[in-house]
This record gives C-alpha cells, sequence and structure tokens, in this order.
C-alpha cells in the first residue's frame, strides 16, 4: 500500500504523541479520531489535521477508508476493543501491554492470525534505535557472557486509571512491562523461577513492586518498578568482562560499556528525533507492506511470554482484576 490511513480509538494523553508521529510520517494519513464525545474528537480532529472525526468507535469502524487503529484506551479495554477492530477487518496497534493477560493476547493473535491482519504492540521502546544497539552490544562478546541485568523504573504517577483495578492499573502493566522487555531481549524468555513481592494499594493494584527472574542457564534479572516514586531510572547489564550501563530503562538515552577495571570502552548516545513514537508507526507501515501480522521487533510469540511473566507476578501477589475469568 502506497499510504496508510490511520485512527486513533481514544482520544487520551499518549494518543497525541502517535497523532504527532503521523504527521512525521509521509507514508502515514492522519485519517479519523474517535471518541465517545464527538466534540473531544472533533477538536482532537482539528489540533492533530485528521481528516475525520468520529462520535463512536463503532462509527469510524465502519469506515472503509480505515487501514489501521490505534488503540489508546485504559488496559481493560484493550482486548474487547482490539477485538472489535480485527473482525471489523482492521489491523490494530494496541497500546502497551497488549492486553492484560496471556489469554487475552493469545485470542487476538489467534483471531489476528486467521484474519491475516496486523496486530502489534505500541510498547514504543522496543522500536527505538538504540534498543538495536543494546541488542547488538548483548550478543557480541564486549562484555563476555552476560550474567545479571539489574535494573528499575519509577514515577510519580497520577492518571487516576492507574490506581483503578477495574481499569487494569499498576506499576507492572504501565511501566515494569519495559524491564520485563529489556530483560527478555538481553535474556529471552526462557524462565525457570520467579520470585517478588509488591505493595497493593486499598484499590488492588501493585504501586510499586520486585521481583527476580531465573533463567534455565542460571542468568539472573533483578527489576524493579514504582508508580508513586521518582528513580533515576539506570540499568546495568553485567558481564564476565564487563558491564553495560543503561541511562534511562525505558528511554534508552544512553549506553557506556565498561571494562575490566571500570574502564570506559564506548559510550552511545540516542539518536536526536522529533517524536519517540515514530519508529514505531515506521516498522508498522513496514510491516503492512510486508504482508505481515506482527513486527520483527515484537513478534507474537515474545508478547505472549512476557504476559505469561506478568500474569504469575500477579499470582504471587494475589492481584487480579475484576475483568478477568
Amino acid at each position: 500500500m502506497d499510504s496508510v490511513n490511520l485512527a486513533i480509538l481514544g482520544l487520551g494523553g499518549i494518543a497525541g504523541q502517535m497523532a504527532e508521529a503521523a504527521g512525521l510520517n509521509p507514508g502515514v494519513r492522519a485519517w479519523a479520531a474517535a471518541s465517545r464525545d464527538k466534540e473531544k474528537a472533533e477538536m482532537f480532529a482539528k489540533k492533530y489535521g485528521f481528516s475525520r472525526a468520529y462520535g463512536s468507535y463503532e462509527e469510524m469502524l465502519a469506515d472503509e477508508q480505515v487501514d489501521l487503529v490505534y488503540i489508546a484506551v485504559p488496559h481493560a479495554f484493550h482486548y474487547p476493543y482490539a477485538k472489535m477492530c480485527l473482525e471489523a477487518g482492521k489491523n490494530i496497534i494496541v497500546e502497551k501491554p497488549f492486553t492484560a493477560n496471556r489469554k487475552e493476547a493469545k485470542e487476538i493473535i489467534k483471531m489476528a492470525e486467521e484474519k491475516k491482519l496486523l496486530a502489534v504492540e505500541g510498547l514504543w521502546m522496543r522500536y527505538l534505535p538504540m534498543a538495536a544497539t543494546l541488542k547488538e552490544l548483548c550478543d557480541s562478546d564486549i562484555i563476555g557472557r552476560i550474567q545479571m541485568f539489574s535494573g528499575e523504573i519509577g514515577y510519580h504517577l497520577t492518571q487516576q486509571r492507574l490506581f483503578v483495578s477495574e481499569l487494569g492499573g499498576g506499576a507492572l502493566l504501565d511501566v515494569g512491562v519495559y524491564l520485563l522487555a529489556l530483560a527478555g531481549m538481553i535474556f529471552g524468555y526462557d524462565v525457570e523461577g520467579i520470585h517478588s513481592d509488591a505493595a497493593l494499594t486499598s484499590r488492588g493494584v501493585d504501586e510499586r513492586n520486585s521481583f527476580i527472574l531465573r533463567y534455565r542457564n542460571g542468568q539472573m534479572a533483578a527489576l524493579s518498578s514504582s508508580m508513586v516514586y521518582m528513580s533515576d531510572g539506570r540499568g546495568t547489564v553485567w558481564g564476565e568482562k564487563g558491564y553495560l550501563e543503561i541511562q534511562n530503562t525505558n528511554r534508552l538515552e544512553r549506553i557506556t560499556v565498561w571494562g575490566l577495571g571500570k574502564k570506559m570502552i564506548a559510550c552511545y548516545d540516542a539518536p536526536e528525533c522529533k517524536n519517540r513514537y515514530e519508529y514505531e508507526l515506521q516498522s508498522v507501515v513496514e510491516a503492512l507492506r510486508e504482508g505481515r501480522i506482527d513486527t520483527k521487533e515484537i513478534p507474537h510469540g515474545e508478547i505472549v511470554k512476557r504476559l505469561e511473566i506478568m500474569d504469575t507476578l500477579r499470582r504471587q501477589w494475589n492481584m487480579s482484576f475484576p475483568f478477568e475469568t
């Protein structure tokens, strides 16, 4: 396809990021903005240059010109709206996490396979050029065999949806997912042991957590995330001949390579970009042109395995969502 007509379903703050990214990609046409509030949709469309505004999701999905839908609603609604979009014959990007649990993800992926439609997780960090740099460094012998990854991420978040169990809130699904994605890049997903704990709010979601993953080959990841305090967001990949120091574990702003004796070997800075979602959107456009149903950065199997770990963590914390069956 020469150009992709993008629609955005759900017009919260994160939707604006994707709308701006659409304006930077010549292969994408800002086509439709959809909200349950028609006036809100019209204001959004005017602000970001979308051709059409819809006051219902169903009306937007009936638009035959829509090629791709970016789903930007609270976590609890990722599954039902992803299903609705696929049933309407639309390719989808679902903002991370793909769904609230493994069961939902498998159903959506199965549907995408049957309908031959693209179904992508919008975990934007995985599409950054620095993610590829980190992967190349980890796969090289520059720090020797990797033994451990330690990382944390914490923000003082105030969005009310994050504190509500009915909406799929909590630190793990919103920010801890970045750490799991990094650990997956470094070690894969052959996890044989998980040890964790979390502090839950009165509404039953994790406000902060800490967990250790042990892989079948003895490698380990020690990770923590929070939505109630701001952290420096550092991460370290420890190898037998040195270590990689990551500045900002979800934005990957800088990676410094240290050898034995704490001698700096190299330093990589993230390239300048206008919008952090532009790489994600470009990858999705390429996948559509290639006839894929996922992206090369985040294959469907990885989504399922990451959610399986997240399900296990929540079981250890006795944390479930009311909408789960």
